[in-house]
């Protein structure tokens, strides 16, 4: 028969190891939230600052990331397709101005759109990056719980 002590810790282990797994999981979708709000920002931020003047185009923005992390593309007013730094990762021009999610070869995108002056301006990122990165943020603030898993595995041993 199993003492009073040992039955309350066990469901107090229990208890724990169930709070720590909830609090896991929301931090890994606050984290995932807030990740899209600041690369959905970023996308509006890159659109914004391209400069379009007699078809050619230039970054406002010394951060080559950017333009690395994103696949930007600019047609002109006669649609033809003026600026695409990444030809392997081209995406057909969606027409719908502001943010959206689309799906395009099995992939899917976020993408911003923006009209200015004629100019057809489309910036776009893999859902897959903003979830790898939401996902890398939240194991790091969850290793933090882990030294409670710990405490409850010593308490129990």
């Amino acid at each position: 028969m199993k003492s009073i002590r040992q039955s309350l810790l066990l469901w107090l282990m229990l208890g724990m190891l169930i709070a720590i797994s909830i609090a896991g999981l929301s931090i890994y979708w606050l984290a995932r939230e807030e990740i899209n709000e600041l690369f959905d920002y970023q996308l509006k931020q890159v659109a914004l600052s391209l400069q379009v003047q007699n078809d050619v185009i230039t970054l406002e923005s010394t951060d080559r990331e950017l333009e690395e992390d994103n696949v930007i593309q600019v047609w002109n007013a006669q649609s033809r397709l003026i600026y695409n730094p990444k030809p392997s990762q081209a995406l057909p021009r969606y027409n719908l101005a502001g943010l959206q999610t689309v799906s395009y070869q099995n992939k899917a995108w976020r993408i911003f759109v923006l009209q200015r002056n004629a100019q057809h301006i489309q910036v776009a990122q893999p859902i897959e990056d903003r979830n790898e990165l939401a996902a890398s943020l939240a194991a790091v603030s969850y290793t933090h719980l882990d030294v409670y898993k710990r405490q409850i595995y010593t308490w129990w041993h």
